[in-house]
């Protein structure tokens, strides 16, 4: 039998599944390079230093709320990096420093990545939806599939041509389209839940949905 916080439950799923955002969910796990003390390898191969590896992405979906942003100092500048609180489905459990991806945004994202002899680029950061600009002594304009083409993960860049092909080793500063990715920072309401009599011969708890704070991915200048 249906009681009333279970009727609850189901009417905020289905507020989610209907009006929430859509976000690409990756577990995270500890890095199994991790060390007694706790320290990662910074030249692990797996998690690149950052003591956290993720399973396959799930698609689902999130209600977000109180998005906010501050300006914090870096050594080159200040970067905005922006908090806020989400709520997932009933049946999902999210933990700390899981990664949610938002499908339907966009951001923009400054790097410098280097070439090999091949012509093919170290790693962007963060898969690229759109290339917007070059740099290395001046502006260059370069067009996908003409000079160059993103590899299919769209974290690297190869170039076609070999008359206008980056020098071995030379840093080109690029520009790109990117969607915005958050960490799990906070699970705000873990033990979130309620105990029913209505309409029912003996008390029932029902686990409610879970909240979380969320903080925007740094973007990580090398």
């Amino acid at each position: 039998m249906e009681t009333a916080a279970s009727l609850q439950v189901d009417k905020f799923d289905n507020l989610i599944k209907n009006r929430g955002m859509k976000v690409l969910w990756e577990r995270a796990l500890i890095c199994s390079c991790l060390t007694d003390s706790g320290q990662p390898n910074y030249n692990c191969i797996h998690c690149k230093g950052t003591g956290f590896v993720y399973l396959s992405a799930i698609e689902t979906r999130v209600h977000v709320q109180s998005l906010t942003g501050k300006n914090e100092p870096t050594e080159i500048g200040m970067t905005e990096r922006g908090t806020a609180y989400v709520t997932s489905l009933s049946t999902e459990i999210m933990g700390y420093h899981d990664r949610l991806t938002f499908v339907d945004f966009s951001c923009k994202l400054s790097q410098v990545i280097t070439f090999d002899k091949d012509g093919k680029s170290t790693l962007l950061h963060k898969p690229s939806t759109e290339m917007l600009g070059f740099f290395t002594d001046e502006i260059k304009n370069y067009y996908i599939y003409d000079d160059y083409e993103l590899t299919e993960d769209c974290r690297q860049i190869t170039w076609l041509n070999s008359y206008n092909k980056p020098p071995e080793g030379t840093q080109v500063s690029v520009l790109y389209y990117t969607r915005p990715t958050y960490f799990i920072l906070d699970v705000i309401h873990e033990l979130r839940g309620t105990i029913t009599d209505y309409k029912v011969t003996e008390s029932t708890f029902v686990e409610l949905p879970k909240q979380y704070m969320i903080k925007r991915e740094d973007f990580i200048y090398v």
